[in-house]
């Protein structure tokens, strides 16, 4: 008969751990409260669920690490650093992007941080052409009533330094509303983020401050002090004008990215002679 691939019975030994608290939790349907192997079995029970969560979860976390190096692999046309520290791709799918009156085959892909769409590739078999992206945090999505043109249809709006907006049009009207839903929901979940970053940031910078060397003088420490009693304006002020910068640096060198993505690009599609505009 067919035997089992070496891969499988690797796996085997997790698969069990997994099956445990099946076993576990069905020994309990049969055991009464007072009896005395009660308690150390429900103990057994949280135990196992909670190591098979951690396999679970570390599945999941595998699986996108996988993914991410595989669409490293198959994107071309620029050197786009995919693999990113926290990065995680949601879902991607086939539609028509409708730009400028002109209709395009897009792959798009949605990640937490940011959509980014791609074309077959037709120089290189299994690859797919680099088109462009969005921040997340930098676009809305508006949902568009089927007409006899445009179907399945919503509308996505940049909120970058192009301001431009294009159509995408899914195969169904099931999956338009879950792309419409998972892009807001990206959007918002990525604004929380950052927000708690910066949260974070500016207590670390408040509570960072170098710290009074030891033979400082005592007039100065009580002066420092006392300057942060009278004035608490002023340092609020700082700490505001600091995110401020912060936020401002983060927002200038994300247009500055794209533009070198996107100018990179247009000169490789010149050199090829292709006229698309992304």
């Amino acid at each position: 008969g067919k035997g089992i691939p070496m891969n499988g019975y690797f796996i085997k030994p997790i698969q069990r751990v997994c099956k445990y608290p099946l076993l576990i939790n069905e020994l309990l349907k049969h055991t009464t409260s007072d009896h005395a192997d009660f308690a150390t079995l429900q103990a057994a029970l949280k135990s196992l669920q909670g190591v098979a969560t951690h396999i679970n979860e570390s599945k999941r976390q595998t699986d996108q690490t996988n993914k991410l190096m595989e669409l490293q692999q198959i994107l071309v046309g620029q050197d786009f650093p995919i693999m990113q520290p926290g990065r995680k791709l949601i879902r991607d799918g086939f539609f028509t992007k409708i730009a400028a009156g002109k209709q395009q085959e897009r792959h798009f892909y949605l990640f937490n941080d940011m959509l980014l769409y791609s074309s077959k590739n037709f120089f290189k078999k299994g690859t797919e052409q680099f088109k462009g992206f969005i921040k997340v945090e930098r676009v809305s999505v508006a949902n568009l009533d089927d007409t006899a043109e445009l179907k399945n249809a919503f509308e996505v709006i940049r909120h970058d330094h192009k301001k431009k907006k294009f159509v995408v049009c899914t195969n169904s009207p099931e999956e338009k509303q879950v792309w419409m839903k998972e892009i807001r929901k990206a959007r918002e979940e990525d604004a929380k983020a950052s927000a708690m970053q910066k949260q974070g940031m500016i207590f670390t910078e408040f509570l960072g401050s170098p710290t009074t060397p030891i033979n400082q003088s005592q007039n100065t420490s009580n002066q420092v002090q006392e300057n942060q009693v009278q004035d608490p304006v002023n340092t609020t002020n700082s700490l505001s004008s600091a995110q401020e910068q912060q936020q401002t640096n983060a927002e200038s060198n994300n247009s500055k990215l794209e533009e070198q993505y996107e100018q990179q690009h247009l000169k490789k599609e010149t050199e090829n002679s292709i006229t698309e505009i992304i």
